[in-house]
């Protein structure tokens, strides 16, 4: 429940209760539903890229959300820390793309 406590900022938003090991989470929550769509892609091309956590698009309740999934029983608290940081410096690096 805790894996998605560090990612939550003013446009970042974990799209549904963190119940077992999936985090469905949108980007640009003060967009219009396109853009929004457009900059959550974006954030997950930017971590593919990175190549250092493994996400994956999806579509959920009509719009497009970044799905991750934690399944390794071998995953600990420094992988979960590294992921939230890989995140956040994508959003951050999509977010200065636009200014």
């Amino acid at each position: 429940r805790d894996n998605g406590a560090g990612l939550v900022g003013s446009e970042m938003c974990i799209r549904d209760r963190v119940v077992l090991n999936q985090l469905a989470i949108g980007f640009g929550e003060m967009k219009a539903m396109a853009e929004r769509d457009a900059l959550t892609g974006k954030v997950i091309a930017e971590i593919q890229r990175e190549n250092s956590s493994f996400v994956s698009g999806a579509h959920w309740k009509g719009r497009g959300i970044m799905r991750v999934s934690i399944i390794s029983r071998e995953t600990d608290i420094p992988h979960i820390e590294q992921l939230g940081d890989s995140i956040i410096r994508a959003w951050r690096e999509v977010k200065a793309q636009l200014d």
